[in-house]
């Protein structure tokens, strides 16, 4: 599994575990995991945004980054 399938399996993981009360500690795992999977496809020097809303039974998940240039790639991770 590559390293940014890993990230996004752990990153499903913590929201379907609903542990958005668990403080700042979350937080700062979610961007440190989102991080790293951004850097390996994009070149921005500004830290992304993230905001989890409560939306009925689930959450409502946006982060955004403001991109310099797009990084080449040879295929689309599975």
């Amino acid at each position: 599994m590559k390293k940014g399938n890993r990230e996004l399996v752990r990153i499903q993981s913590v929201l379907e575990n609903d542990r958005l009360s668990a403080g700042d500690n979350f937080f700062e795992l979610l961007m440190g995991d989102l991080e790293k999977i951004l850097q390996e496809f994009f070149e921005y020097s500004d830290a992304p945004t993230l905001s989890i809303d409560k939306c009925g039974d689930g959450y409502k998940v946006n982060f955004s980054i403001t991109a310099s240039r797009l990084r080449s790639f040879g295929c689309l991770p599975k």
